[in-house]
């Protein structure tokens, strides 16, 4: 049980922190492009926290299984240079008893990941688009170009030369209504303040030292007024809604994409391959935990006095192109319905499996143990 404790506390100590650095590090990437789209959309700048929230899950599933192997590796690494593995080995405990907290440990994070990657991760990008469009589409407030006619509705068209995006203080602002009755009215004012209802349902435009022109149809000017204050109310359009969730696989829960793949009669052919794609990769993502204690045992337990480096870069180099290929040929071999996803992403599973496991099975620290066994039985003692 102390030994347990010890191996777990160990591998979860830089499983965590590199997790943390990878959300972080990926997290700043998005944040500055995120700053550009809302400052340019002029939303407000808690829109681009709420964006990265709704990223936190899918970069946490990036992350994770790096996280995992590279806690592993660290961590029988750390054992074997300072002969801890040694005395472990001498005292006949085997590999196999070693990985035992560990395989537990992934486990959780495997269940972890399916719920990440299949209920959680859906909703989180559906939201994340949602926030996007809602930004270009002007309903996080009211888009004002400078120097710009800008048609507020089919009867308002105003104009500013410059507006402080802080205090929403506009100046040269011009504003010209239009009567059914088809007389206009045309109102300047060197300067003025702009107030939006909190459902964009109108914009007041306080004006300061407004003139006024009233138009008639035949544009003959009929009346001239000048006023110290002036308030012009506008009724604006409500802002279109965004769509339902669901329209793109990755929007789809794993129960929802299971429900569709047993009704291959009710969707297109194309959408069924993006979805089976969608579905099989989330379940890989998730067995891949499986697999990484022996990947991470083999490239971080070395054999006694041995200082090379390269396995444990060889190992997270393995596992980076595992995923690499997984995302980049297998499934979308799998979404174009060149292959089957059994085939091309099921396949590439069974590759890491074995290369895994062979790793593990022949490593220094454990292939003696191994070949000790299979030579009594393959030739048994005789009395």
């Amino acid at each position: 049980m102390i030994l347990d404790r010890y191996l777990l506390v160990a591998a979860a100590r830089p499983l965590f922190l590199s997790v943390c650095v990878a959300i972080m590090l990926l997290l700043l990437e998005r944040m500055l492009r995120l700053f550009d789209i809302v400052i340019n959309e002029q939303g407000p700048a808690v829109v681009v926290w709420q964006m990265l929230a709704n990223l936190v899950p899918h970069y946490l599933a990036l992350a994770l299984p790096l996280g995992t192997i590279l806690g592993v590796l660290i961590a029988f690494r750390t054992l074997s240079q300072s002969g801890e593995l040694d005395a472990v080995s001498a005292a006949g405990v085997s590999a196999g008893r070693l990985l035992r907290p560990l395989l537990v440990f992934v486990a959780t994070l495997a269940v972890f990941e399916i719920a990440l990657t299949g209920f959680l991760q859906p909703y989180a990008r559906y939201q994340f688009r949602d926030l996007v469009f809602d930004l270009t589409n002007g309903a996080f407030g009211l888009k004002l170009p400078e120097g710009e006619f800008l048609a507020l509705t089919d009867t308002t068209t105003v104009r500013f030369d410059s507006v402080d995006p802080a205090t929403q203080q506009a100046f040269n602002i011009f504003v010209e209504t239009k009567k059914p009755n088809g007389r206009h009215t045309i109102t300047t004012a060197p300067s003025g303040y702009i107030y939006t209802s909190e459902n964009l349902s109108q914009v007041r435009i306080r004006l300061n030292g407004a003139e006024q022109v009233f138009v008639e149809d035949d544009r003959k000017a009929v009346q001239t007024l000048e006023s110290a204050s002036h308030d012009i109310t506008i009724e604006l359009p409500q802002p279109e809604m965004f769509r339902m969730r669901g329209a793109k696989h990755d929007e789809k829960t794993l129960p929802e994409l299971w429900s569709l793949l047993q009704s291959p009669d009710k969707i297109d052919r194309i959408l069924y391959h993006e979805y089976s794609a969608s579905f099989h990769r989330r379940l890989i993502y998730s067995a891949t935990f499986l697999l990484l204690p022996f990947l991470g045992f083999a490239a971080g337990a070395s054999a006694p006095r041995e200082k090379s480096t390269w396995k444990p870069i060889a190992g997270v180099a393995v596992l980076i192109g595992y995923y690499e290929l997984l995302d980049e040929w297998g499934r979308r071999a799998a979404e174009t319905g060149a292959l089957s996803p059994y085939v091309s992403m099921w396949g590439l599973y069974v590759v890491l499996a074995v290369l895994s496991l062979s790793l593990f099975f022949f490593s220094p620290r454990v292939s003696p143990v191994w070949a000790q066994k299979i030579t009594q039985r393959i030739f048994p003692k005789t009395k």
